[in-house]
């Protein structure tokens, strides 16, 4: 949704606002196994949740360029 033009700027909301419903899903997930004693209690669930969101984006990005497996 990124590179298309103004045109597309519901398509980009949404897919903004679902990425803020699973951002927030996945810090909820985190925090809940660091408070059942799965994680460290010093846990960082957000700054875990900002590294696998940028690891996925630069996959995407990589696949749309032709990257192989």
């Amino acid at each position: 949704s990124t590179s298309c033009g103004e045109d597309a700027q519901g398509v980009r909301d949404d897919v903004q606002r679902r990425g803020k419903v699973v951002r927030t899903k996945l810090v909820e997930r985190f925090d809940k196994a660091r408070q059942e004693g799965d994680l460290p209690a010093n846990f960082d669930s957000d700054g875990l949740t900002s590294f696998l969101f940028a690891l996925v984006q630069g996959i995407s990005l990589q696949a749309r360029a032709g990257a192989s497996r």
